[in-house]
């Protein structure tokens, strides 16, 4: 894709918004100002519910693994804060549930990434990823990240956004408007969220491009994405051998 970008001389991009989450431009800045010191671990904790695999995308899913679906944003996101290169990685899943219900692929994923800053300093990112909650969880996604530094440490429980609504006609609900929310003001409707912000993002800047010959965005470019495509690849290979560390190339 990106040869094929090269000779049409176009741009490519990929989805990955977590990094229009104002939660991680938050630890971004943080990071940059060096107020948590050099970075010693990145915990993350990813999971969506048994409907997604289940029902949503039934189709696709045993095509796919929760760690390359999910997973891969919280890869992307530690490269897009700290411009770290990935050394290593070692994972291991679960097969229960989903294979029950005729679906061949892990419930469950658990990955170890070992990390390199540009002045040579390792650290670990660890990542919990299933798709197997609850249906009834008060949320669609269950998400938290944590950042623990030298000098300080950051958390941020990207699930709980401030706002809980429970009903006679409904479960209890978390709600994320910040990803992608459909907000009415007087008779007036739109979609607004990092989700959205991340699209938008995306045809602004090929508009400013065919303009102004100017192309400057904070969303990933197709080389950027060779870094989460080349753990994600690893990690595979981690899984079919026995969790054995897998060196990352790219």
């Amino acid at each position: 894709m990106i040869t094929k970008k090269k000779q049409k001389k176009i741009h490519g991009m990929v989805e990955f918004h977590k990094r229009f989450d104002k939660h991680n431009i938050i630890l971004k800045n943080i990071y940059e100002s060096q107020k948590l010191g050099k970075p010693l671990y990145f915990n993350v904790e990813y999971s969506q519910k048994k409907i997604v695999p289940e029902k949503v995308f039934r189709k696709w899913s045993d095509k796919t693994n929760i760690l390359q679906y999910l997973g891969v944003h919280y890869i992307d996101l530690v490269y897009f804060i700290t411009k770290a290169t990935p050394q290593r990685v070692t994972a291991m899943g679960q097969k229960n549930w989903l294979v029950k219900k005729g679906i061949n692929t892990f419930d469950s994923i658990q990955c170890l990434i070992e990390w390199k800053t540009k002045s040579n300093i390792k650290f670990n990112q660890t990542l919990v990823v299933n798709w197997i909650d609850p249906n009834n969880s008060s949320s669609i996604s269950y998400q938290k990240i944590k950042f623990c530094g030298t000098k300080g440490n950051y958390e941020s429980d990207q699930k709980s956004r401030g706002i809980k609504i429970i009903s006679d006609d409904s479960n209890y609900q978390e709600p994320n408007p910040d990803f992608c929310q459909f907000f009415y003001f007087d008779g007036h409707a739109e979609w607004k969220g990092y989700g959205i912000e991340s699209v938008v993002n995306f045809l602004d800047n090929i508009n400013k491009s065919k303009l102004f010959k100017i192309f400057n965005s904070s969303a990933a470019r197709f080389e950027d994405a060779l870094v989460s495509t080349a753990v994600v690849e690893a990690a595979s290979k981690s899984l079919k051998k026995n969790s054995i560390w897998q060196k990352i190339n790219f």
